[in-house]
C-alpha cells in the first residue's frame, strides 16, 4: 500500500470514528434544530403582525405564535433537563 493509500485509509478511519462518536447526539441535535426553527417562526409571526397592525387575523396569528412559543419553551426546558442529568434524548 502506498503512502497516499495509507493516508487516505487513515483519514477514512478518523472520519468514521468521529461520526460514530457523534451518533448518540444526533437526536439532541435534531431537537435543538426544531426548537431553533420554532423560535424563528414565532419571531417572524410577530414581525408580520407588527407590520400589518391590529386586525382579527393578526390577533389570531399572535395567539398561535404564543401557543407555539409555549411548546418550544417546554421542549427547551425538557432538553435542558436531559443535558443537566447527562442523559441523551431518545
Amino acid at each position: 500500500m502506498s503512502a497516499l493509500d495509507q493516508a487516505r485509509a487513515e483519514i477514512l478511519r478518523e472520519g468514521r470514528r468521529q461520526q460514530a462518536r457523534l451518533a448518540p447526539y444526533r437526536a439532541l441535535f435534531a431537537k435543538a434544530d426544531r426548537i431553533r426553527v420554532g423560535s424563528q417562526l414565532v419571531a417572524i409571526a410577530r414581525q408580520v403582525a407588527t407590520r400589518i397592525g391590529d386586525t382579527d387575523w393578526t390577533r389570531m396569528l399572535l395567539a398561535l405564535a404564543a401557543d407555539v412559543e409555549c411548546d418550544i419553551l417546554t421542549a427547551e426546558a425538557e432538553l435542558d433537563q436531559l443535558l443537566m442529568e447527562k442523559r441523551l434524548p431518545s
